[in-house]
């Protein structure tokens, strides 16, 4: 039987094992078997862009940069609360890259996308890269159309 997330062996580092290759100040990873598929897929995403040469920065790496510096500067703040993606590219400016498995509330998507293209609009940003799933991707390409956003914001199928 195949395992939910795609097979394969799943390693998590410890608290000590981030200690000894020199991440000490990464928190172990959190897993749940909700979130678990949207992890392993920002993963492979993640592998697959580093194999070509990309330095990226995952959530748990951006959350630390974060608070290395004492400021948000990977998050976008939405009405509610704060947003981060899923990967940084770095960069002169960053990329957000994020990875759309499911379909959030269009108003919601809508929120973030016109987020983005306003971080973009200041600066902060280079792009966004959206990587979606086949039944996703007509809900972010909409929103990003509703924002005006299609020079700003990349929506792709997942690779």
């Amino acid at each position: 039987e195949s395992a939910p997330y795609g097979g394969g062996p799943f390693l998590v580092a410890t608290r000590a094992g981030l200690g000894l290759c020199g991440r000490g100040e990464l928190p172990p990873a959190r897993l749940s078997a909700s979130q678990l598929h949207h992890q392993v897929t920002c993963a492979r995403v993640g592998a697959r862009l580093e194999r070509a040469g990309v330095q990226l920065l995952s959530e748990r790496e951006l959350r630390a940069e974060e608070r290395a510096w004492g400021k948000r500067i990977y998050s976008i703040r939405l009405r509610e609360r704060l947003h981060r993606p899923d990967l940084i590219r770095v960069g002169e400016l960053p990329t957000a890259l994020e990875v759309e498995l499911t379909r959030k509330a269009q108003g919601r998507l809508e929120e973030i996308v016109r987020v983005w293209r306003r971080a973009i609009d200041e600066g902060r940003f280079q792009a966004v890269h959206y990587y979606c799933a086949p039944g996703v991707l007509p809900y972010v390409e909409r929103a990003v159309d509703r924002a005006d956003a299609e020079e700003q914001i990349r929506v792709e199928l997942l690779p």
